[in-house]
């Protein structure tokens, strides 16, 4: 519960490469160890009013820093902090080579980039020269994601039905069935507890764009696009994916739990 407020002076440059932030957390740097068992946050603001704005994240976790090492927090736990006028943003995780690990998340985690996961049938796609990312936003236990997937030409995907892994599941407890208020277990989970479009810009006409809704597949791990009600959107239809420049754009939420 802490309030930073106009951080760093007029021509500091950082220390060690560290940028300015509200909260920075190295693994490393705790006890020279690679791992935290919890990391809780809470209530801490932070806040630039200068005409220029000089402080660059609310909260910065840091990888171990060493390669071969992978530093490790077992359980996250953010929740009420609020950052304003920053010059990058509220939140940010520094896992340059994997060397950062977040095992179990709680609370609220603001604009998390994560690498996304397209499948075909549960098989992954060949990115190739193509590109892709994402975000995702968790409130509790709501869990919102945006990805998007650009095919080059040497993307290639196996047949089978589209699908985008969740970056968050929840293997116990009980799970929110939509905004009803019912609640059930994690095997019980419907498509029902989904809400999301996705969007496609066809490489060959890249003013033609077909659309439609995303539901939890019964797998319970990814995300699958349906294609006029009982249809899926596949490697061949709208269109023919593996072809340049085809743009898949996605945006769902989900719940993943009560307590979280």
């Amino acid at each position: 519960n802490n309030d930073f407020i106009d951080l760093i002076p007029a021509g500091w440059t950082g220390v060690s490469g560290i940028p300015c932030c509200g909260v920075y957390a190295n693994t490393r740097y705790v006890n020279n160890q690679t791992s935290i068992n919890s990391l809780t946050l809470i209530d801490n603001r932070t806040t630039d009013d200068r005409d220029t704005p000089l402080c660059n994240w609310g909260i910065y976790l840091d990888d171990c820093q060493a390669v071969g090492h992978v530093g490790t927090i077992n359980n996250l736990t953010l929740r009420g902090n609020v950052s304003r006028r920053l010059v990058n943003g509220p939140y940010y995780e520094n896992n340059i080579g994997s060397r950062l690990a977040i095992l179990n998340r709680y609370g609220d985690h603001d604009r998390v980039v994560f690498t996304p996961n397209f499948l075909s049938s549960l098989v992954g796609i060949t990115l190739g020269n193509g590109s892709m990312g994402a975000t995702f936003w968790k409130e509790g236990a709501k869990v919102t994601v945006n990805a998007h997937l650009i095919v080059g030409s040497s993307t290639t995907f196996p047949t089978g039905n589209i699908q985008v892994g969740l970056p968050l599941i929840q293997d116990t407890g009980k799970v929110q069935i939509g905004s009803t208020g019912i609640y059930c277990t994690q095997s019980d989970l419907v498509a029902s507890s989904c809400v999301g479009q996705w969007r496609i810009f066809n490489g060959v006409s890249p003013g033609t764009i077909a659309s439609g809704m995303i539901s939890i597949d019964d797998t319970r791990t990814t995300a699958q696009l349906e294609l006029n009600g009982a249809r899926f959107v596949t490697q061949a239809a709208p269109y023919t994916l593996q072809t340049t420049g085809v743009t898949l754009y996605v945006q769902f939420t989900y719940f993943i739990g009560l307590d979280n």
